[in-house]
């Protein structure tokens, strides 16, 4: 959940209220102040502030006041052209719509572009090297557009499952052990398939690797390694998963193209040799023959 919803969501007494509100006025130019000062400004005390922080799950009024900026930015930048919960309206024309699509589409691989941390990317391609095999976990409304990632890595001999029948999840994770590395991708964070799993996976030693929505969710809070998708659509008021499913497809392929170039050569040595062997297709235009 965003920290701008549960500053609305959560129960705050009077005085943690006017801190609340502080906060939410004066957004980056709080940076700039001790909590001494916002104290002062507010007629309250600095163990109020850090009262408030505890309460939305940080360890102090600092690390809160670092992550609710970031937030602000995020969520003020790119997509501010397309609506990506209603995309288009009933007098759009099918060119109007298709244009939109593309631009939605467009803004949503930059958004995404943007929230990829190097460190973190890094870590979730080493755990994926490591592991013998790598499980996804994910909804059903995933479990399509995530095949396409499986198929590409399965043909450069990595081995990635996904556990697609539903019940079968706690059976599919208890058999995983620490060789293996597990994949949750939730837009939430917070589904409770997907969050129960995560006990089993810890008591095996499988390292978790989550793709999901930004701020502090379940999800995030537990997993060895985190890499966030863009965070613009509500979870029923909408056309379709527009800018979900593009920024998961877009995650899993820069996933996919980072493992590949560990092992650059052979991996394409590999596929060609491969594709030879077992796509005969051929075509009549000279741009796509070989």
């Amino acid at each position: 959940m965003l920290i701008s919803d549960r500053l609305e969501q959560t129960k705050f007494s009077p005085s943690e209220q006017a801190v609340v509100k502080y906060l939410k006025e004066k957004k980056h130019a709080i940076k700039q102040q001790t909590i001494k000062e916002a104290a002062n400004q507010t007629y309250t005390n600095p163990a109020t502030f850090i009262k408030v922080a505890k309460k939305l799950g940080f360890n102090g009024w600092a690390s809160l006041i670092d992550s609710y900026l970031a937030e602000i930015d995020y969520l003020n930048s790119n997509l501010d052209h397309i609506d990506a919960n209603i995309p288009f309206t009933v007098n759009d024309s099918i060119m109007t719509i298709a244009s939109k699509l593309t631009q939605l589409s467009v803004e949503t691989v930059q958004d995404t572009q943007k929230l990829i941390n190097n460190e973190s990317l890094l870590k979730a391609v080493h755990l994926m090297d490591q592991a013998s095999e790598i499980k996804i976990f994910t909804n059903n409304n995933n479990n399509l557009i995530i095949q396409d990632f499986c198929l590409k890595m399965n043909r450069i001999k990595k081995r990635v499952g996904v556990s697609i029948l539903k019940g079968e999840e706690k059976f599919e994770a208890a058999n995983c052990d620490k060789n293996d590395c597990a994949l949750l991708i939730s837009y939430t964070g917070d589904s409770p398939t997907l969050i129960d799993l995560i006990p089993i996976l810890r008591e095996n030693q499988v390292p978790i690797v989550a793709i999901t929505s930004i701020g502090n969710n379940i999800l995030s809070e537990l997993s060895d390694c985190v890499l966030n998708i863009t965070t613009r659509e509500k979870l029923y008021t909408k056309i379709g998963n527009f800018t979900t499913n593009t920024a998961i497809i877009h995650l899993l392929n820069i996933i996919y193209a980072a493992y590949f170039s560990l092992r650059y050569e052979s991996n394409l040595e590999h596929l060609i040799k491969i594709s030879k062997l077992a796509d005969f297709r051929q075509s009549s235009l000279d741009i796509i023959n070989e």
